[in-house]
């Protein structure tokens, strides 16, 4: 493959919230400049990092199968301690894996599978995944294991609106499942976010074709408070809410050298005005946007590039402080007339 000739495929219907750009002036929420001085608070750097470029932890492994070249389905078994299983229906899903295909190597171990072959069509996010045999900072095998394990999954249609299924579920008037529209209510698992957008893939910036909403991870969020896409939070004690949309102001100029973007940074750095990041996870002590973690897959490409216009590390957006962020309007995206009523978000204060 030669990476300045890659076309980087339309992922969920175009029309969907995830491939809409969401760029509009006026929709900025009344507390972003009160979550934006708490997000400045609580991190590290006052940018957000790239994590993945450098080593094979905390990015994002991702490995696409087609009819072409579909390997034999792999028994993946949930094996959470805690019984959760959450994204499973059951206990065990079965997923064409790719041989040798690897989770990254840190605690969440994470891959995601694009089976684009036409009886399955799906995007499947693994967490805390462990191959058999296989050894990481998560999986630890002592040599009986024989069967493909996750603690988690998501599961969403490549066909669909990416959208979780509770929302055609609770709410077809405005989310109407198939014939009628693209949302799928067998869409499910982590909270909402569909496991193709959980990093920037390689590809996308290579081919500068990332056009579409990406997920952000921030250290702290608010407790059991969620909004449109997400469908349910986690347990934090902070005060920015999961579901948000942070972005890039509008009138900020990414052309200004001023920011020090080069070719590569400049186009996540453009995805992040015109498309934005959903908070859909936390981190530690930094605002973290994953990629494509290439050391696990054993891509022979490498996010650090001795070309300068496309080299990428954890800090090429370090020009582009905090202060020329903000966030978008609880709930936004929701169709008009949208009524919440407890299901799958809460109702903006």
């Amino acid at each position: 493959m030669d990476p300045d000739s890659v076309v980087a495929p339309e992922i969920f219907a175009g029309t969907s919230f995830w491939n809409t750009k969401h760029n509009q002036t006026g929709i900025t929420d009344s507390k972003s400049g009160t979550w934006i001085a708490a997000l400045k608070a609580e991190v590290g750097s006052d940018y957000i990092k790239l994590v993945g470029t450098d080593s094979d932890a905390y990015g994002t492994a991702f490995y696409v199968v087609s009819d072409r070249e579909a390997p034999p389905q792999t028994k993946i078994t949930c094996n959470d301690p805690s019984g959760h299983c959450y994204g499973f229906k059951g206990t065990s899903y079965w997923l064409r894996v790719p041989r040798n295909a690897k989770p990254s190597d840190d605690n969440d171990s994470e891959m995601v599978v694009l089976d684009q072959s036409r009886d399955a069509n799906v995007a499947v996010w693994l967490y805390r995944a462990c191959p058999p045999g296989w050894v990481n900072a998560f999986c630890t095998d002592d040599g009986s294991s024989d069967t493909f394990t996750a603690y988690g999954m998501s599961v969403h249609s490549l066909s669909s609106s990416g959208l979780d299924g509770c929302w055609p579920t609770h709410y077809p008037v405005f989310f109407p499942p198939p014939p009628l529209g693209p949302n799928d209510p067998n869409n499910r698992g982590h909270r909402g976010i569909p496991g193709a957008f959980i990093g920037v893939r390689y590809e996308e910036v290579v081919a500068g074709l990332l056009a579409h909403t990406l997920k952000v991870s921030l250290p702290n969020t608010q407790a059991d408070t969620n909004y449109f896409p997400l469908s349910a939070a986690e347990q934090n004690v902070g005060v920015i809410p999961e579901g948000v949309l942070i972005r890039i102001k509008p009138s900020v100029n990414l052309n200004d050298p001023k920011y020090d973007l080069n070719g590569y940074a400049l186009v996540i750095a453009e995805a992040l005005q015109d498309y934005g990041a959903v908070v859909g996870d936390t981190s530690d002590n930094s605002a973290n946007l994953k990629v494509e973690n290439l050391f696990v897959e054993g891509s022979p490409y490498r996010w650090d590039n001795p070309d300068p216009d496309k080299d990428i590390g954890p800090d090429s957006l370090s020009g582009i402080p905090l202060d020329d962020f903000e966030f978008v309007k609880r709930g936004y995206g929701v169709p008009l007339g949208f009524v919440w009523s407890g299901f799958c978000e809460d109702s903006p204060p």
